[in-house]
């Protein structure tokens, strides 16, 4: 068999594009695979497409039609698709989906890495809704992160094809048991923001918070911060405060051990996102896995992973997406003043992400469902 993946693939790197290439490494593995990746090349979506964007998606477009000429006969291939979240993203999806031909879209699996299709498509113009019905009645099957989205294809993708398959993380990012139990007994209390610094992730908001604790607070603490500036702007901002605040510390882009070293050494993780439509943050899942207690908000795919005072807590009010900097700072101050008494949750955060949300079984549960169409599940 022969599988088309159309993905993200890092760089940079995405929640969408990580889990992307996590599925793709393993597909690898297992088929024959053409890879073509829709990745953009910014973090933060400008609004608009380049001409090199729109000639990267002809140019796939033409490749799909050729695998369908000379393949015409076959019966081998099928074809995952992630698609993108954006009224543009659709549309670049509705022309791979054309070219992949009824066929070979009944082979296909679409991913959404997020929750705002329903919303898209809510205001979309008729004719881009019409579209999107028709060619999504083919498909094989859609994926969503979690029940809370599930909702999202109502009217274009039957509910029987829709599945749900929670994110993974990397194992090599697990810390031990024990390694828990000895970060919860230190000092200082390490804090962190582990994703794309982009409007909307919350970093501003806990910058905030954390600078408004008392002096005799944050004595005890240190704030770091890593991930990739959406813009020059804000790599300026974070720039200027870790050169006032030599407790704020800025690592840029991490990966690989640097990464698993900074998960480790830190026992509170805060993603106060604001972003209406949050996916399921992988870096939420890698900080359960490293024994994190995690602040965070309820937004989006976040409410399928996260219960309130078992791992963590949240830092947004009841039924609103909004955070507050005033709770993020009591919430900061309380762990930050008795983090030991936390030590249950971190241990807790790590059971959950080893039994829920390895890499492997979300590899193998996107796999089966992708060569579905031709291995009943």
């Amino acid at each position: 068999m022969m599988i088309i993946c159309l993905a993200p693939i890092p760089p940079p790197v995405t929640g969408a594009s990580a889990a992307s290439q996590l599925a793709v490494d393993y597909m690898h593995k297992i088929a024959e695979v053409r890879t073509y990746s829709l990745q953009r090349p910014e973090v933060a979506f400008a609004g608009n497409a380049t001409w090199d964007q729109i000639a990267r998606v002809l140019q796939i477009v033409a490749r799909l039609l050729a695998i369908r000429v000379k393949r015409a006969r076959g019966n081998e291939v099928s074809a995952y698709l992630v698609i993108a979240p954006s009224r543009l993203g659709n549309l670049r999806d509705l022309a791979l989906l054309l070219a992949l031909g009824r066929k070979l879209r009944s082979r296909t699996t679409i991913h959404l890495h997020g929750s705002n299709f329903k919303s898209c498509m809510q205001s979309a113009p008729w004719l881009i809704r019409c579209l999107n019905r028709k060619l999504l009645r083919d498909i094989h099957a859609a994926i969503v992160l979690g029940p809370s989205v599930q909702d999202n294809f109502d009217g274009y993708v039957p509910r029987e094809r829709v599945r749900v398959v929670a994110n993974g993380y990397d194992p090599s990012l697990e810390a031990s048991e024990a390694d828990i139990e000895r970060k919860y007994g230190v000092q200082p209390v390490e804090i962190l923001f582990l994703s794309n610094l982009m409007p909307g992730k919350g970093f501003e908001k806990l910058i905030d918070a954390y600078l408004s604790l008392p002096r005799a607070i944050r004595s005890s603490a240190r704030l770091h911060l890593a991930g990739l500036p959406a813009t020059a702007a804000i790599a300026t901002y974070v720039n200027e405060v870790c050169a006032s605040h030599s407790d704020v510390i800025f690592h840029g882009v991490v990966n690989g051990d640097r990464k698993r070293e900074l998960l480790h050494r830190c026992q509170v993780f805060c993603l106060p996102s604001e972003i209406r439509f949050e996916g399921q943050p992988i870096s939420i899942l890698e900080a359960y896995a490293s024994g994190c207690t995690v602040l965070t908000s309820r937004n989006g795919g976040i409410v399928d992973i996260f219960e309130d005072g078992a791992n963590g807590f949240y830092v947004s009010a009841p039924q609103s997406l909004n955070v507050s900097v005033d709770l993020l700072a009591e919430k900061l101050r309380t762990l930050v003043v008795d983090i030991g008494r936390h030590r249950t949750i971190g241990l807790r955060n790590h059971a959950i992400a080893r039994q829920h949300f390895r890499a492997d079984a979300y590899c193998e549960r996107v796999a089966q469902i992708v060569r579905g169409w031709a291995e009943p599940e």
